[in-house]
């Protein structure tokens, strides 16, 4: 499971909407709103399906419904690449042949699917058993529903029908959670992807005229659309199961068993390193022969074991090929651990203990699990960082509208004469940086330093807001 994330990583990440370069890593927007003032009543608008909505049924099940006999409008190369096009384009240029009911029935059954009460992705057992070789499809295909429903929002957008805009934002939404609670780090990137893309749409939203002020919407939403809880937990238990029942200690491997494992290990290397996956298989095989072959490593990684609590009489009996590979494996779970127990804290709060963690793998560290694994957690982290800063920015972008729209079309001095409770910074816990540079009000999050062994994609944003003029 987690091999299939390393090498889907790339791909998902290129689901973020295209970036005009900016210098240093920074992400630089120019915003043109229109002045609109909170509404009232103030929980008026929703991003995400509230209960009332909300009706008995299976949500996976109802998603897929969405796939049924539409082989063409998911996976026609021609149709995909014209979708893309219109994604990409400004919405005054979506072509008029386009209608609003883009998608028609199919997509009306991911709105309905998006507001059942019954998720599960049915994917423990496979993660049990499989661990990181479990398939799951089901989360691939939701990407490509998710860009048929943005196209769709841009189109009712477009239209200026605001209030078809904002079911299909729900629905998108509710998508992003759903996909979220999948128990696989892959289904918490997914999820983020479709987050960070819906984003774009309520920032074009945002530049209508007339569309009404979002603020409160986006502030009970923000929690649901950043929750990966139940990623970081699957992550734990099922990222390895596979590998960890194969090296159970209370079953030594016999001659029969260690070669069939041994290959199946290099094959799992292999998938971690997709550029020099050859190479680095053989590398790892390399390794754990040497290691094997050392009397003195084999006599300290039968200790190390011990001192885990595995009966010394299951240790003596193993192999030393399975006991390199244990040894190894157990390592690899202490670091983890050392990782995850940071993930539910706030990351201004949780940095410095990521970062400590990572330290503890040296550079010139030849474990081909340790050096392959570990960074995930901190790149999934970060992509999730950089969700929050969007998500964060869009709300001081509504307090801006709220606050021109009740100052005669005035920026404020300070964020804090706005008047709301608006969100720090996820990355330092301050709030943003905020300056007037003439007519425009640039807000700035903070840059997500690199990681030991990782680069972010993108290290941070810088919005400038300028309000259209009658």
């Amino acid at each position: 499971m987690l091999v299939r994330l390393i090498v889907l990583v790339a791909p998902i990440l290129m689901l973020l909407p295209a970036q005009t370069p900016a210098p240093a890593g920074r992400e630089d927007k120019v915003v043109t709103v229109h002045a609109q003032a909170l509404p009232t009543p103030a929980l008026a608008y929703a991003l995400l399906p509230e209960i009332n909505e909300l009706r008995t049924g299976v949500v996976v099940q109802a998603y897929l419904k969405c796939f049924m006999e539409q082989n063409n409008f998911y996976h026609n190369e021609k149709v995909l690449e014209e979708r893309q096009a219109h994604l990409e384009m400004p919405l005054a240029e979506l072509p008029k042949s386009l209608d609003k009911r883009y998608g028609g029935r199919m997509l009306r059954y991911a709105d309905e699917a998006a507001r059942m009460t019954l998720l599960d992705w049915q994917a423990t057992n496979d993660l049990r058993r499989d661990g990181m070789a479990a398939l799951v499809p089901d989360l691939h295909v939701l990407r490509g529903l998710a860009n048929a429903l943005l196209l769709r929002a841009r189109l009712e957008l477009r239209d200026g029908d605001f209030h078809a805009a904002l079911g299909t934002l729900k629905t998108l939404n509710a998508m992003t959670c759903h996909v979220q609670q999948h128990p696989t780090l892959i289904g918490g990137l997914v999820g983020l992807a479709i987050g960070s893309q819906t984003c774009g749409v309520v920032r074009e939203w945002q530049q209508l005229p007339e569309s009404p002020n979002l603020f409160w919407a986006l502030q009970r939403a923000y929690p649901r659309l950043v929750d990966l809880r139940a990623a970081w937990e699957g992550e734990r238990w099922f990222a390895l199961s596979d590998i960890k029942a194969a090296l159970a200690p209370e079953s030594p491997m016999d001659v029969t068993q260690l070669p069939k494992f041994i290959e199946k290990y290099q094959i799992m290397i292999a998938m971690m390193s997709p550029r020099d996956g050859q190479e680095a298989a053989r590398l790892a095989l390399a390794q754990v022969a040497n290691r094997s072959q050392n009397a003195q490593e084999i006599a300290r990684a039968r200790q190390r074991l011990k001192q885990t609590g595995i009966p010394p009489q299951q240790v003596d009996k193993l192999p030393p090929v399975q006991v390199v590979l244990l040894d190894e494996l157990l390592r690899v779970e202490v670091l983890r651990d050392e990782l995850l127990k940071w993930t539910s804290m706030p990351y201004w709060q949780a940095e410095a203990g990521l970062r400590a963690a990572m330290d503890q793998v040296p550079k010139e560290d030849t474990s081909a699990l340790l050096t392959a694994l570990l960074p995930v957690v901190a790149k999934v982290r970060h992509s999730q960082i950089r969700l929050e800063q969007q998500l964060v920015l869009l709300m001081h972008v509504e307090a801006l509208r709220h606050f021109a729209a009740t100052n005669e079309g005035r920026w404020p001095a300070r964020l804090d004469l706005i008047g709301l409770p608006l969100p720090c910074d996820p990355v330092n816990g301050q709030p943003l940086k905020y300056t007037l540079e003439g007519d425009l009000a640039v807000l700035e999050t903070t840059p997500l330093r690199p990681m030991p062994g990782i680069t972010p994609v993108r290290l941070h944003h810088r919005w400038s807001v300028r309000l259209a003029r009658p």
